[in-house]
């Protein structure tokens, strides 16, 4: 897969997560930073997949 399109998937994939996991929802900041590093951590994963799969 082209590097691009892998970059343009997993912008997309992000912000599908943000309506997902909805960190803005959660009552302390720790967990609205855990929240966002398992996004950020689910969206590099599938960067990577996307780059060696496709």
């Amino acid at each position: 897969m082209e590097f691009f399109l892998a970059v343009w998937h997993s912008i997309f994939d992000f912000i599908t997560g943000l309506f997902i996991f909805k960190p803005w929802e959660e009552d302390t900041a720790e967990n609205k930073i855990k929240s966002l590093a398992l996004l950020f951590f689910l969206t590099i994963c599938g960067f990577i997949f996307y780059i060696l799969v496709f």
